[in-house]
């Protein structure tokens, strides 16, 4: 028989490893992530003993290997961005979407008048224990399972019949991820239109400036340094517009899809829900329709692509035997130590 699971307190190290001295779920949970977990579980639940040991020494190699996350983030990380989709920021979206299908409920009569506001009352208040939802995740599947029965457990008994009424944990994962993509992307589009600003004052200035023209790296004829800048203010202002197209919509279908048991209110709840939380109103639940996670991605992509044209272009001619550009200097900004007269495209990069 495979062991069992006790406490959080044993280090990660084979030797301590004994059936009485498992590392809990929570502390594996915490080290390496559910994903390197899901072997482990998948060993552990067909009692296979010898996967079961070999999942984990690959788990425990991972957890005593950390991962220096503060040198890897910064400067490629906008903070700001990241403390805007942190867990706490993922609890907050998902309890937005259960707060106002109450009130859309409510407003249909399918809930009674006031049950939204004590809901309101009683949730945004409360101190949801994230730690918590973040273990239920490895068996619950996904963080709306926990989310969702803490969140009842937090509410008076003569409201929780009313809490996450018709709704699924897909429901609320993909409304919440939503919620928190709008404000990145606002946010991503005033970057673009910055760039834009930037480019154009750059073209302006050069619009006269000669430089060599290439073809397949080759040197060929003429062309100026503006031309070349509004090539690249052209790509990223075609990402940003299509970027700027693209819709964010509510998810809301229910356990399968069709708002079973609720006949047209489902839909009528669904589009009521996207006026109120400011995301599209979809056609139809799009449980099994991945296309706005596809279109997404692929818009990021673009604007992705339209950002690597400029850094290639830009680490390129600054290279020592062509030196046609230059990015701004600062004292230690590019300068590797070996070579202090050499000044690397760090911002291309």
């Amino acid at each position: 028989m495979l062991p069992t699971w006790c406490c959080a307190t044993c280090a990660p190290t084979r030797s301590c490893l004994k059936p009485e001295h498992k590392p809990s779920r929570a502390y594996l949970f915490w080290q390496a992530g559910v994903c390197k977990l899901a072997p482990v579980y998948l060993a552990y639940s067909s009692n296979d003993e010898h996967m079961y040991n070999f999942a984990l020494d690959n788990v425990i190699k991972e957890a005593c290997c950390p991962c220096p996350l503060d040198f890897l983030k910064h400067p490629f990380m906008s903070q700001h961005a990241v403390d805007a989709c942190d867990d706490s920021a993922m609890v907050h979206a998902m309890l937005a979407f259960e707060l106002a299908l109450a009130e859309v409920q409510e407003t249909s009569g399918a809930v009674p008048n006031g049950v939204s506001q004590q809901m309101r009352s009683q949730l945004e208040s409360a101190n949801f224990n994230v730690a918590d939802i973040a273990e239920g995740i490895a068996s619950g599947g996904n963080v709306a399972i926990p989310f969702v029965k803490q969140g009842r457990a937090l509410l008076a008994d003569e409201l929780k019949r009313y809490w996450h009424q018709g709704a699924t944990s897909q429901d609320v994962v993909d409304s919440a991820l939503m919620l928190l993509l709008k404000p990145r992307l606002a946010a991503l589009d005033a970057l673009l239109l910055r760039c834009r600003s930037a480019a154009t004052t750059l073209m302006e200035a050069h619009i006269d400036t000669p430089m060599v023209g290439r073809t397949l790296m080759q040197q060929a004829l003429p062309i100026t340094f503006g031309v070349k800048v509004a090539h690249w203010a052209i790509g990223l202002e075609q990402s940003r517009r299509r970027l700027s197209h693209i819709e964010l919509p509510v998810q809301f279908g229910g356990a399968v899809g069709v708002h079973s048991g609720w006949d047209t209110s489902g839909l009528e709840w669904m589009d009521a829900l996207a006026e109120r939380l400011g995301l599209a109103a979809p056609v139809l639940p799009w449980h099994t329709d991945r296309y706005p996670i596809h279109a997404l991605g692929s818009a990021l992509d673009a604007v992705a692509g339209a950002a690597e044209k400029i850094a290639l272009d830009v680490s390129l001619l600054t290279q020592t035997e062509v030196g046609e550009v230059a990015e701004p200097s600062a004292p230690g900004m590019g300068s590797p130590p070996p070579c202090p007269i050499s000044v690397t495209p760090f911002a291309a990069h």
